[in-house]
Formats: structure tokens, sequence, C-alpha cells
């Protein structure tokens, strides 16, 4: 009799177990369709007139200040040849692709997670950001007041002179981040140059920031920044006519062009990862449908 009473308690027991497993199954599933539910896509649309700056539609519009540098890092050209809208993709409020449409040519990328920074990728899953590892520039800036020439008469002197790096025209106080991670290796004042910051990103490039109106308290000598980080303030110390950022990259030594050097981080094309790919079969798709209906 003792028996049969254990092994009736056993097998409730064992019952009363599955159940709970199930009611935990339907749990975790009924959240997972929640989850879904509770998901949402929504579009904006910037639209660029011939000749206007990237920077300053940005300006004009609702995007907070990271998705305006995520825009402003996506691999199509910054400046319109002639009037393009730009769709942008949001997963409830993430930024998460952007279509570029101008005439009957299209470009289209999805943000992804790279070796810690959030990186474009193309319809392939293949890396195309400009930005994800080495920005081109470490600000947003107005215009390009002075290009890299080896033959430049100086505006100030009127002697011709070399200029080593380019002028970054931008308003009294924009802030300057740093391009990739480095080791500030100089912050304090050089001649002409003002105030002055160069960081030394250990892989035979070097950065350097002049006629600044300040340096950020932890970008000073001997500090490691990381990539984005605030480093300095657009100004106008030294001999300079206005605030603008002289900006140069110094590889191996010797001084290259700004806007045309080769930039540190895996080539264009390079192969693309899993996460990549499915970003961009999942997102591209959804911004497509959404921009054309």
């Amino acid at each position: 009799m003792i028996e049969l009473i254990v092994k009736t308690i056993k097998k409730i027991s064992t019952i009363v177990s599955f159940l709970v497993s199930v009611s935990v199954l339907c749990a975790c599933t009924n959240f997972a369709h929640a989850d879904k539910q509770n998901v949402s896509f929504s579009y904006k649309v910037l639209d660029q007139h011939k000749g206007e700056s990237l920077d300053k539609v940005l300006k004009s519009s609702d995007l907070t200040n990271i998705q305006q540098r995520l825009v402003a890092d996506m691999p199509a050209s910054k400046s319109a040849r002639t009037d393009r809208k730009i769709y942008m993709l949001f997963e409830n409020s993430y930024l998460r692709a952007i279509r570029v449409v101008r005439g009957e040519s299209t470009a289209e990328y999805a943000l992804v997670k790279y070796h810690g920074q959030w990186t474009w990728v193309d319809e392939k899953g293949q890396i195309r950001s400009s930005g994800g590892f080495f920005a081109r520039y470490p600000l947003r800036f107005l215009r390009v007041s002075s290009r890299f020439n080896p033959r430049r008469r100086h505006p100030v002197s009127g002697r011709v002179r070399p200029h080593t790096g380019m002028d970054l025209k931008a308003r009294y106080g924009t802030p300057i981040y740093a391009p990739s991670g480095g080791v500030v290796k100089f912050s304090g004042r050089q001649r002409g140059y003002g105030i002055t910051l160069e960081i030394d990103h250990k892989n035979g490039y070097v950065t350097k920031y002049a006629h600044l109106s300040r340096i950020i308290k932890g970008a000073t000598k001997g500090r490691y920044v990381k990539r984005g980080q605030l480093i300095a303030k657009v100004g106008s110390s030294g001999v300079a006519t206005g605030p603008h950022l002289h900006y140069e990259v110094i590889v191996n030594g010797v001084k290259r062009n700004p806007a045309t050097v080769r930039l540190p981080g895996p080539p264009k094309g390079a192969a693309s990862t899993k996460e990549a790919q499915e970003a961009a079969d999942h997102y591209l798709p959804i911004l497509r449908k959404l921009s054309q209906s």
C-alpha cells in the first residue's frame, strides 16, 4: 500500500513539473510575440538641394546629435550635385538604414556594430562606412576654406608657403572629435598655430588640430582618447583670419592631404559578416517599401 502511494506521488510530481515547464515555455513564447508586436518601423526624409551642404540639412532636421553624426558618416557623397532625397529607416527610435535617391540613381546602406563601432554596410553586407574606423574629418564644418596646397599664398603674410593641411570653416566653439583612438602627444600653444593638439594613433598616423579655442580636459598630453571622443573646440587662436580648424594628417612623418589620404581600417568591400548580411537583408527591403509607398 505504501509503495503504491509513493508511486502515485512520483507520478503527480512528474505531471506538475511538466505543466510548469509548458507554462514557462508558453510565457516565453508570448513574450517573444509581444516583443515583435512592440517593434514599429517608420521613416523620415531629408531633402538636399543642388549645392546645399549635408551639414546644413542635418542641422535643420529633428535628428539627434548621434543620428546626425551617423548620417554624416554615410558612404554616399556629402555634396549634392543635383537635388536628392535621403530616406532614413527607424526601428522604434533607432536609426537602422539609409537610402539616397537622386533621379534614377539609388544607394542603400544598413547600420551594424563592427569591432564595437557603428558601421555602414551595403546590400551585400560589405563594409562601406567612411567613418567606421578612422573618420575622414573630425568635425562637422561649413565649408573648406583652404585646401592642402604646397604653394598656397598665406592669407595674412601674403607669402607663398606650403599649406600642409586643410582649413575647415566652422562656427566658433564647434565640437571637434577624435577621428580614431590614440594618445595625445602635444597639447598647448605653437606659434602661429595658436592652441594646438596632436594625437598619435600608434599606426604611423598622427593628426594635428590648430587655431583651437580650447582643449577639453580629457585630451591633455599623455592621455588616451577614444574614437568619437570630444577633444577640443574650434577657435581662431594664433595667426588666423577667423574661426576655423587647421587639420593635418601625418603618415610616417609625411604630411598628407586629409581629403584624399588613405585611412586605416578594412578596405571597402571587405568580407561581410553574418550580422552585416542579416541587417542588410532585413532592413533594406523595409526601407524600400516604405520609401516607395
